[in-house]
Parts: C-alpha cells; structure tokens; sequence
C-alpha cells in the first residue's frame, strides 16, 4: 500500500492554481509520474466555468430524478403504515380563539407517510402541575411533496400562524391508532392520549433520503387551578374544519 505524503506548497494569488510548469507534480506528460487530469487549473480569465462548476437552476433541481421519484417512495413508505407498525399519527393543527373564548380548528392536516423516533426519549418530570414531558422526538420520512418549509414552520395563508396573536395557535397533534374497535370503551380517557408539540429545531430536508427531518418537544399549554388544559379545542378530528371568523 502506498504511503500517503502530505503536501504545502506556497500561497497563490487567486486565479494563479501553479500548474504552469511541467516540473508540478501531476504535470508530466509521459513517464511514471503522469497523473491524468481534465482542466486541472479550471477557466481562465474571460472564460466559462467548466460543465461540473456551472450552477443547477430550479428548473434542472424541478425535473431531477430525486423529485420525480417522490410520489413512488411515498407510495411505497405508506405501505408501513398500512402493515400496522407505524401506531404513532401526527397532524399539523392550525387552532384560533373566538370571541365566546372558545378554540376551534382552521386547518388540520395529517402528515403520512412519516415516521416518529421515538417516544420514549420523552421524560416525565415532576412538576407543580404534576408529572409533565421532557425531551424531544425525532420525525422523519415527512414528504417534501406534501409539506415544504412554510408548511412545517406553521405557516398559513402566507402569514405566520399566531406570530404576536395569543389568540392563535400551531402545534402539533400525535396520537396513537386505535388498536382495537372498543378502544374507546375499554381506556378511561376516552380515547387515545392526545400529545401536543412544538417545533424544536429547524426542519432539513435530506434529498438524498426523500424526506423532511425535524425534532419536535412537548407545548408547554396554560391549565387551569385543576390542572385541565384551556387550550385544546372539542375533537372534530372527524369533522371538517369550522370557518373561521374575521373580526
């Protein structure tokens, strides 16, 4: 195995890459220290960038095979949920406040496929309220086809949802499957628990992988002196939304 040589050589001028001279290492045209090379000091002065230096327009980005591939690898990433080992559903929940102080939706959206990571990474620390949650999940495999950055970020109509308004909320719903038909009947809450989040770092898109990635951490909601939630409006999870009102 050849031994790796390390080399510095001296500082250049911008735009002077020193492979002038025949004497440069990787310059010889013939003998045993040819190094074959494709424009090895790039464009000259006055010249067009070489074909693997030349920016990708949208357009290119648009038709490229990653993103025509989309609806394919989401076809197929649906197929867990519909085998039963993704119990874990997440929506996107757009909520406002009436007049009469009651919160109803706006927009409620369910992302699928997606995959969360993982629930048990959430803490339950002791607190005057009671135990509450600590700690982050991590969503990943969330469709850049369905949701792009505004959309995660809980913009809506163009607005960001609840920027300086108490009056409007966006969050993040996750709640597990039911299980069995008498789920609801057989659990004292009524129903699955319902889970609510927060963004908790940037969202990222990995092209490579075809997905949005992102960590979410639990909403730190207002609760009365009985410790009931004041800001989780009626379950029409199964009913469309209501409009809403404009003062």
């Amino acid at each position: 195995m050849p031994t790796l040589k390390s080399f510095s050589g001296p500082i250049r001028e911008p735009g002077n890459c020193g492979c002038d001279g025949p004497d440069v290492p990787g310059n010889s045209t013939e003998g045993p220290g040819l190094v074959p090379t494709i424009e090895p000091c790039g464009p000259g002065p006055g010249e067009e960038q070489l074909p693997g230096n030349q920016p990708v327009s949208d357009s290119t980005y648009q038709c490229s095979l990653a993103v025509s591939l989309q609806g394919t690898v989401d076809n197929a990433r649906r197929i867990a949920h519909e085998l039963g080992v993704r119990p874990y559903r997440i929506f996107m929940v757009w909520q406002e406040r009436q007049r009469n102080r009651e919160w109803i939706e706006c927009r409620r959206m369910e992302l699928i496929p997606c995959k969360l990571k993982t629930m048990e990474s959430v803490d339950l620390e002791l607190s005057q309220a009671g135990l509450e949650p600590d700690g982050a999940v991590k969503i990943s495999e969330v469709s850049p086809a369905q949701v792009n950055e505004d959309d995660l970020r809980g913009y809506l109509d163009g607005s960001l949802w609840g920027k300086d308004d108490p009056d409007r909320e966006f969050f993040y719903e996750v709640r597990l499957h039911l299980r069995c038909p008498d789920e609801t009947v057989r659990n004292v809450s009524g129903g699955t628990k319902v889970r609510r989040f927060v963004l908790a770092t940037e969202p990222s898109l990995d092209a490579s992988r075809m997905q949005w990635k992102f960590g979410l951490v639990d909403q730190k909601i207002a609760r009365s002196r009985k410790l009931v939630d004041q800001t989780i409006a009626p379950d029409q999870s199964h009913s469309p939304p209501r409009p809403r009102l404009v003062p």
